[in-house]
């Protein structure tokens, strides 16, 4: 008999980043096996109430999320209140056998209130965000409400977490056991494109504009930049859009430095087939899904020394890892990839072996092993 899995998680496609597409990914991959799925999600404008996606039942709740890409601590609070207030009827319709918490804060919190109220055990999955240390902005928030995680922490009978340095945060600060189950990525389909255009290199950086993913590094470094034959793409947005365009203008690098918004799956694959280095100068990152995407469209990575980025590239193979906001070593790096067009080629081509390393089929396997852990 299938188990009946409630899957939590404040944003779902096509709301959110990588961590709702990771979300959606695993549910389809999981519902083909032997799991039945419903998600609880945020809706946003006249995206409410309940649909099949994907083989899963979606339901969007109302909520005060403003904009597609990111959201705030209000809009948080605001999915955590319709949850809570949602929950009898799904309990009572889809009679769940265990609730999956993507993110501690806030879907967790929704878990824990159903495990104490309903019973019902609860699993989280760690995208990083939700850890101490890993974005500046959080950092207040870890500080004013340790207690509250801590809880929802303790109380997980499984958790998941995307590498081993963010298992051993879990183990410091909560005193329990994580798994470590990296992101997944398909191997696209389609014509991949190799050639370089010596001229004009093409950078990527996808992702939400905050201090943690540090896209203001990356103008500033390039500003500084003695070689021109680049043009950088930035493809996402979030609260400090306006700094950084004010950011290109200033630098005089309007002509070089395009920004584009958040762009959808189809528009994000062209991207990472047409271009060639994807730029990740993030603080901290899980695995990031955007870096496992372009390696699987073919993209060279440059991306800074820490945590998940460091498990995608083969330094020298498929790119190379910078210090963390050394403008100097980054350039060097930039600099190595972009004056040979032939190496840069064979990275291109290294990165779509790698990828496969990451093969989604894998990893729903992995997820479907700890889900396991609830029939006992």
């Amino acid at each position: 008999m299938a188990k009946k899995v409630l899957c939590l998680n404040y944003e779902y496609p096509p709301i959110g980043g990588g961590a709702g597409r990771v979300t959606r990914v695993l549910n389809e991959l999981l519902g083909r096996m032997e799991y039945k799925i419903c998600v609880l999600t945020s809706g946003f404008r006249n995206m409410v109430g309940v649909s099949e996606e994907y083989g899963c039942r979606v339901v969007r709740l109302r909520t005060l999320r403003k904009h597609p890409g990111y959201s705030n601590t209000l809009e948080k609070i605001s999915y955590v209140l319709s949850a809570i207030l949602y929950i009898r009827k799904v309990i009572q319709e889809f009679k769940p056998d265990f609730v999956h918490a993507h993110f501690a804060i806030p879907s967790g919190i929704v878990a824990y209130y159903i495990k104490k109220r309903y019973s019902i055990p609860y699993m989280i999955s760690s995208h990083g965000g939700d850890l101490p240390g890993f974005t500046p902005e959080t950092r207040v928030y870890f500080r004013l409400f340790n207690s509250v995680f801590r809880v929802v922490w303790r109380n997980a009978s499984e958790a998941v977490v995307l590498n081993s340095e963010l298992a051993e945060v879990v183990r410091k600060h909560y005193g329990i056991h994580a798994h470590v189950i990296p992101n997944g990525v398909f191997t696209q389909k389609g014509n991949i494109g190799f050639d370089v255009d010596p001229g004009n290199v093409k950078l990527l950086f996808v992702g939400r504009l905050n201090r943690q993913k540090n896209v203001e590094f990356l103008i500033r470094a390039l500003s500084g930049a003695k070689f021109r034959n680049w043009t950088l793409f930035i493809a996402g947005d979030g609260p400090l859009r306006e700094k950084l365009e004010k950011m290109v203008r200033d630098s005089g690098l309007s002509g070089r430095v395009v920004f584009r918004g958040w762009l959808g799956d189809s528009e994000l694959r062209d991207y990472y087939r047409s271009c060639d280095v994807l730029c990740l100068p993030s603080v901290n990152e899980g695995i990031p899904m955007v870096g496992l995407e372009a390696m699987a469209g073919g993209m060279a990575l440059l991306v800074s020394d820490n945590g998940g980025n460091r498990e995608l590239v083969d330094d020298g193979r498929n790119g190379f890892v910078f210090r963390q906001g050394d403008c100097e070593d980054f350039l060097s790096k930039l600099g190595e990839i972009i004056s040979a067009p032939v190496r840069l080629k064979e990275m291109k081509r290294y990165s779509i072996r790698k990828a496969r390393d990451f093969d989604w089929e894998n990893i729903a396997r992995m997820y479907s092993e700890v889900y396991e852990k609830f029939r006992s």
